[in-house]
């Protein structure tokens, strides 16, 4: 039987763990000299860890995920909105899963 004290201990670990890497962020961009390489290595990976959350999503998911996410990218290209992107692709999903479920 597991104790009740363990659910928090998880929970204190996972919230430490979070706020140091929230607060190690800016402590090592006072050490690193920002240049332009640098600016584009930190843009690079903002998008990476974007694409990666996706692709785990498509992966894991079926068609309507596939659609949602097609019609997303549709709509970024065309009007270059994230905020109508996400609502496209909502939308979508929500509309498939009231047709289809």
């Amino acid at each position: 039987m597991a104790s009740e004290l363990t659910p928090w201990a998880a929970i204190l670990v996972i919230a430490s763990v979070t706020f140091l890497n929230r607060i190690a962020g800016p402590i090592m961009m006072k050490h690193i000299e920002t240049s332009a390489k640098v600016e584009r290595f930190l843009d690079a990976m903002s998008v990476s860890v974007v694409a990666a959350l996706v692709a785990s999503i498509l992966a894991q998911g079926g068609w309507r995920e596939v659609i949602a996410v097609g019609i997303s990218a549709m709509v970024m290209m065309r009007f270059t909105s994230a905020v109508w992107a996400m609502v496209a692709g909502i939308g979508a999903a929500a509309v498939w899963f009231g047709v289809f479920s």
